[in-house]
This record gives structure tokens, C-alpha cells and sequence, in this order.
């Protein structure tokens, strides 16, 4: 819990959540600092197949995950969790709408962005300082 840098963490075991196959498909960027860690220490890395098993092995073992920082500030997923203020810069993770091309979005598919959308331009005003803190990560590009 007191390791400021992956150096610090050269023994650890980790729990990554990564879908079928794409554990041998991983296109590793050099400027990210954790894959550059795990090449230079190669520490033994679990791969689960969903984020549920991976914080319940976090929660109830010494094994480390890393994690979207909205998903440690949800209430339920940070009980139990220690986060560590590891001073190396990790690549920003992008999550995407996508749709077809040309096609135009159901009716349903709209609302669903709409409300996304509206959910997060409040939480980010909220007065809550949870509720703020939760949604500081979450930048909404959609123009």
C-alpha cells in the first residue's frame, strides 16, 4: 500500500481483465509505463474474463489490477480497495459509441446517448464532491 512506483512492485502478481484472445494481441505502446513494467519485471499476470473477478481477487488476495479511475471512485467497487498514487504517467483508456456509418441511431440508441451525455455534464456540476470526483475522469467528446 506504500509503493509510489512500479520499481516498488517488482513482486507483485496482478489480475488484468482483458476479453478472450486479446490477452496475446496486446499492442504495446513504449510510452506506456505499465507495459513497460511488466516487460522489464515480468511479474505473473492473471487474466480475467470479466472486471467482477478481477476486483473480487483484488478484494480478498494481494493481487493488484489496474482499472479506470471512474470505476474505483464508484462507491461499491472502492470498498475494500487501496488505490496507489504510483508516480509513473499510465496511457489514458478511450471508451467509444460506435455506430454505422450512414445508418441513423434507433430511437433508443439516442436516448441512450442523450442520457449519458446529460448524466455526465451534471454529475461533473453535482454538489455532491463524490458525485464530482466520480465524473472528473469522464470527458464528454461527443460534440
Amino acid at each position: 500500500a506504500h509503493c509510489r512506483s512500479f520499481a516498488q512492485l517488482a513482486d507483485a502478481q496482478w489480475v488484468l481483465n482483458w476479453t478472450p484472445g486479446n490477452e496475446l494481441q496486446v499492442t504495446v505502446d513504449p510510452a506506456d509505463a505499465f507495459f513497460r513494467y511488466l516487460r522489464e519485471y515480468r511479474p505473473r499476470v492473471h487474466v480475467a474474463h470479466s472486471q467482477v473477478i478481477a476486483t473480487s481477487l483484488v478484494r480478498g488476495t494481494d493481487i493488484l489490477t489496474v482499472m479506470p479511475w471512474p470505476l474505483v471512485e464508484a462507491t461499491p467497487e472502492r470498498e475494500g480497495l487501496c488505490t496507489l498514487p504510483i508516480t509513473e504517467v499510465l496511457n489514458e483508456a478511450i471508451c467509444s459509441i460506435i455506430t454505422r456509418r450512414g445508418k441513423p441511431l434507433s430511437a433508443a440508441a439516442q436516448c441512450f446517448i442523450d442520457c449519458l451525455r446529460s448524466v455526465i455534464q451534471r454529475m461533473a456540476q453535482s454538489d455532491n464532491p463524490a458525485d464530482r470526483r466520480l465524473f472528473h475522469a469522464v470527458d464528454d467528446l461527443v460534440p
